[in-house]
Protein backbone atom coordinates (compact mmCIF):
# COMPACT_ATOMS: atom_id res chain seq x y z
CA UNK A 1 0.00 0.00 0.00
CA UNK A 2 0.94 3.45 -1.14
CA UNK A 3 1.79 6.01 1.67
CA UNK A 4 1.96 8.84 -0.85
CA UNK A 5 -1.24 10.09 -0.50
CA UNK A 6 -2.36 13.52 -1.94
CA UNK A 7 -2.10 17.02 0.29
CA UNK A 8 -6.09 17.63 -1.37
CA UNK A 9 -8.98 15.66 -2.50
CA UNK A 10 -11.82 17.41 -4.59
CA UNK A 11 -15.79 16.72 -5.23
CA UNK A 12 -18.17 18.51 -7.09
CA UNK A 13 -18.79 21.48 -3.71
CA UNK A 14 -16.04 20.40 -1.68
CA UNK A 15 -12.34 20.45 -1.29
CA UNK A 16 -11.12 17.89 1.23
CA UNK A 17 -7.25 18.74 2.56
CA UNK A 18 -4.63 17.35 5.76
CA UNK A 19 -5.59 18.82 8.48
CA UNK A 20 -2.61 21.39 9.29
CA UNK A 21 -1.31 22.55 12.60
CA UNK A 22 -1.70 26.51 12.12
CA UNK A 23 -3.52 28.51 14.33
CA UNK A 24 -6.66 29.02 11.83
CA UNK A 25 -7.01 25.08 11.38
CA UNK A 26 -6.06 25.09 15.50
CA UNK A 27 -9.36 27.12 16.07
CA UNK A 28 -11.51 25.77 13.99
CA UNK A 29 -10.81 22.29 15.31
CA UNK A 30 -12.04 23.75 18.67
CA UNK A 31 -14.71 25.12 16.83
CA UNK A 32 -15.84 22.03 15.49
CA UNK A 33 -15.26 19.89 18.44
CA UNK A 34 -17.43 21.51 20.77
CA UNK A 35 -20.71 21.68 18.85
CA UNK A 36 -23.16 19.65 20.28
CA UNK A 37 -23.41 17.43 17.66
CA UNK A 38 -19.84 16.05 17.82
CA UNK A 39 -20.50 16.21 21.76
CA UNK A 40 -22.97 14.01 21.56
CA UNK A 41 -22.13 11.61 18.97
CA UNK A 42 -18.05 11.44 19.93
CA UNK A 43 -18.01 12.55 23.83
CA UNK A 44 -15.95 15.82 25.15
CA UNK A 45 -12.34 15.47 23.57
CA UNK A 46 -11.03 18.22 25.96
CA UNK A 47 -10.16 19.90 22.99
CA UNK A 48 -10.96 23.74 24.07
CA UNK A 49 -8.30 26.68 23.39
CA UNK A 50 -6.31 27.16 20.01
CA UNK A 51 -2.97 25.61 22.26
CA UNK A 52 -4.70 22.00 22.52
CA UNK A 53 -6.08 22.53 19.05
CA UNK A 54 -2.39 22.84 17.95
CA UNK A 55 -1.23 20.46 20.21
CA UNK A 56 -3.82 17.82 18.61
CA UNK A 57 -3.18 18.90 14.99
CA UNK A 58 0.91 18.13 15.69
CA UNK A 59 -0.30 14.54 16.54
CA UNK A 60 -2.79 14.01 13.46
CA UNK A 61 -0.31 15.40 11.30
CA UNK A 62 2.35 12.65 13.00
CA UNK A 63 -0.02 9.88 11.88
CA UNK A 64 -0.75 11.38 8.71
CA UNK A 65 2.48 11.24 8.13
CA UNK A 66 2.98 7.59 9.42
CA UNK A 67 -0.01 6.05 7.95
CA UNK A 68 -0.28 8.94 4.45
CA UNK A 69 -3.66 9.47 5.75
CA UNK A 70 -6.33 10.43 8.55
CA UNK A 71 -7.77 13.77 9.78
CA UNK A 72 -8.99 15.93 6.92
CA UNK A 73 -10.34 19.17 6.93
CA UNK A 74 -13.44 19.92 4.63
CA UNK A 75 -13.79 23.39 2.79
CA UNK A 76 -16.51 24.61 0.03
CA UNK A 77 -14.75 24.86 -3.30
CA UNK A 78 -16.39 27.93 -4.09
CA UNK A 79 -16.13 30.16 -1.10
CA UNK A 80 -12.75 28.54 0.80
CA UNK A 81 -15.04 28.64 4.16
CA UNK A 82 -14.16 25.65 6.72
CA UNK A 83 -17.28 23.42 7.12
CA UNK A 84 -16.05 20.24 8.63
CA UNK A 85 -13.69 16.82 8.98
CA UNK A 86 -13.83 13.43 7.49
CA UNK A 87 -11.27 10.74 8.65
CA UNK A 88 -9.84 7.81 7.23
CA UNK A 89 -8.47 6.37 10.49
CA UNK A 90 -6.46 2.99 10.22
CA UNK A 91 -6.60 1.26 13.76
CA UNK A 92 -6.67 -2.38 15.45
CA UNK A 93 -8.11 -3.31 12.06
CA UNK A 94 -7.51 -4.62 8.83
CA UNK A 95 -8.95 -1.77 6.98
CA UNK A 96 -9.67 1.49 8.21
CA UNK A 97 -13.09 3.29 9.54
CA UNK A 98 -14.54 6.44 8.09
CA UNK A 99 -15.79 9.29 10.26
CA UNK A 100 -17.03 12.79 9.64
CA UNK A 101 -18.61 15.99 11.93
CA UNK A 102 -19.95 19.10 10.11
CA UNK A 103 -20.33 22.65 11.84
CA UNK A 104 -24.46 22.78 12.83
CA UNK A 105 -24.95 25.67 10.27
CA UNK A 106 -23.90 22.74 7.36
CA UNK A 107 -25.31 20.08 7.84
CA UNK A 108 -28.40 18.45 5.99
CA UNK A 109 -26.82 19.73 2.61
CA UNK A 110 -24.73 16.59 1.89
CA UNK A 111 -21.69 17.32 2.18
CA UNK A 112 -20.67 15.31 4.73
CA UNK A 113 -21.91 11.86 2.59
CA UNK A 114 -19.91 13.65 -0.11
CA UNK A 115 -17.19 14.04 1.26
CA UNK A 116 -17.12 10.83 3.08
CA UNK A 117 -17.69 9.34 -0.40
CA UNK A 118 -14.64 11.07 -1.79
CA UNK A 119 -12.27 9.92 0.67
CA UNK A 120 -13.68 5.96 0.40
CA UNK A 121 -12.89 6.44 -3.06
CA UNK A 122 -9.01 7.63 -2.54
CA UNK A 123 -8.86 4.91 -0.12
CA UNK A 124 -9.76 2.50 -2.69
CA UNK A 125 -8.29 3.78 -5.62
CA UNK A 126 -4.83 5.23 -4.34
CA UNK A 127 -4.30 3.74 -1.35
CA UNK A 128 -5.07 0.54 -1.90
CA UNK A 129 -7.06 -0.48 0.83
CA UNK A 130 -10.05 -3.08 -0.26
CA UNK A 131 -12.82 -1.52 2.28
CA UNK A 132 -13.66 0.74 5.08
CA UNK A 133 -15.43 0.29 7.57
CA UNK A 134 -18.06 2.85 9.61
CA UNK A 135 -18.52 2.08 13.34
CA UNK A 136 -21.23 3.74 15.23
CA UNK A 137 -22.91 3.48 18.73
CA UNK A 138 -25.89 1.24 18.58
CA UNK A 139 -28.19 3.85 19.49
CA UNK A 140 -26.47 7.14 17.30
CA UNK A 141 -29.38 6.76 14.80
CA UNK A 142 -28.02 10.12 13.38
CA UNK A 143 -25.05 8.16 12.01
CA UNK A 144 -25.57 4.73 11.28
CA UNK A 145 -28.19 6.97 8.62
CA UNK A 146 -25.35 8.41 7.92
CA UNK A 147 -23.49 5.59 6.85
CA UNK A 148 -26.04 3.89 5.35
CA UNK A 149 -26.07 6.84 2.96
CA UNK A 150 -22.99 6.16 1.63
CA UNK A 151 -24.33 3.13 0.90
CA UNK A 152 -22.47 0.95 3.74
CA UNK A 153 -23.74 -2.42 4.51
CA UNK A 154 -24.81 -3.66 7.87
CA UNK A 155 -23.19 -6.06 9.43
CA UNK A 156 -24.00 -6.28 12.87
CA UNK A 157 -23.64 -5.36 16.57
CA UNK A 158 -20.53 -6.49 18.29
CA UNK A 159 -18.35 -6.09 21.31
CA UNK A 160 -15.45 -4.31 20.33
CA UNK A 161 -11.91 -4.39 21.91
CA UNK A 162 -10.73 -1.33 20.14
CA UNK A 163 -13.41 0.55 21.89
CA UNK A 164 -13.07 -0.90 24.96
CA UNK A 165 -15.50 -3.75 24.38
CA UNK A 166 -18.13 -1.45 24.08
CA UNK A 167 -21.08 -2.63 21.49
CA UNK A 168 -20.33 -1.07 17.84
CA UNK A 169 -22.28 -1.51 14.73
CA UNK A 170 -20.41 -2.20 12.06
CA UNK A 171 -21.18 -1.11 8.73
CA UNK A 172 -18.69 -2.13 5.70
CA UNK A 173 -17.96 -0.63 2.09
CA UNK A 174 -20.15 -2.81 -0.37
CA UNK A 175 -18.36 -5.94 -1.57
CA UNK A 176 -16.11 -6.42 1.85
CA UNK A 177 -15.25 -10.24 2.62
CA UNK A 178 -16.01 -11.37 6.20
CA UNK A 179 -15.25 -9.57 9.42
CA UNK A 180 -12.21 -11.99 10.59
CA UNK A 181 -10.51 -11.19 7.64
CA UNK A 182 -10.29 -8.05 8.82
CA UNK A 183 -9.81 -8.44 12.21
CA UNK A 184 -13.22 -8.07 13.91
CA UNK A 185 -13.70 -11.21 15.92
CA UNK A 186 -16.45 -12.15 18.32
CA UNK A 187 -20.05 -13.24 18.26
CA UNK A 188 -22.53 -11.02 16.73
CA UNK A 189 -24.91 -9.40 19.46
CA UNK A 190 -27.90 -8.91 17.19
CA UNK A 191 -28.71 -12.29 15.23
CA UNK A 192 -31.10 -10.58 12.76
Amino acid sequence: MSHKAPIKLESDRLVISRFLPTEEHAEFLVKLYNTPEFIAGEGNTGIDTTEKGLKALHSMSDRFDKYGHGVYVVSLKDTSTLVGSVSLMIGDYRAPDIGFALLTEYTKKGYATEAAKRVMQHAKEDLGYDGVFGFASPTNEHSRKALERLGMEYRGTFSLEAFGNQDSVVYTMQGMGELEQYGIKGDRKDKS
